[in-house]
């Protein structure tokens, strides 16, 4: 069975310009989910939100690794195997329940909010910065394959 991976995407009310501003109404449509639809977003098997992703999701302003790691947390208590939070510069953070070592091949187990997490920085790395359009999706792509 292949992996399931979502990677929230917002409408964006300013997608050229750095500094995004996302749309209030999007994000709202997305937590307030019901239903089967709504059941999807947690029963990802890797879910790839960025830095400001993560902090509309879950209320948590992502800055740093650690606060990647808590707000990775509140989306594998929700369901979601593996969550991959993407910190620019600063690399991805990868967060996954220390008990389930082959997550995208087996059922999503029940994990009490007290069950061990493994996290993982990778770090970023400097490369010449010409355009990052895309850039998201560049790297979901290449965790698909």
């Amino acid at each position: 069975m292949s992996a399931k991976i979502i990677r929230p995407r917002w409408l964006d009310t300013n997608d050229v310009l750095p500094g995004k501003t996302y749309d209030a109404k999007a994000v709202e449509a997305f937590k307030q989910l019901e239903g089967p639809i709504g059941k999807l977003k947690h029963m990802a098997d890797i879910l790839t939100p960025n830095q400001s992703e993560a902090q509309l999701l879950t209320g948590i302003p992502v800055r740093t690794i650690d606060d990647a790691r808590r707000a990775a947390e509140r989306f594998l208590l929700r369901g979601t195997r593996i969550v991959i939070i993407k910190m620019g510069s600063q690399g991805a953070v990868v967060v996954q329940h220390a008990d389930d070592p082959n997550p995208a091949a087996t059922p999503t187990p029940q994990h009490s909010p007290s069950a061990a997490i493994q996290t993982h920085h990778v770090p970023g790395f400097r490369v010449p910065v010409l355009d990052t359009t895309a850039a998201g999706d560049a790297f979901n792509a290449a965790l698909a394959v």
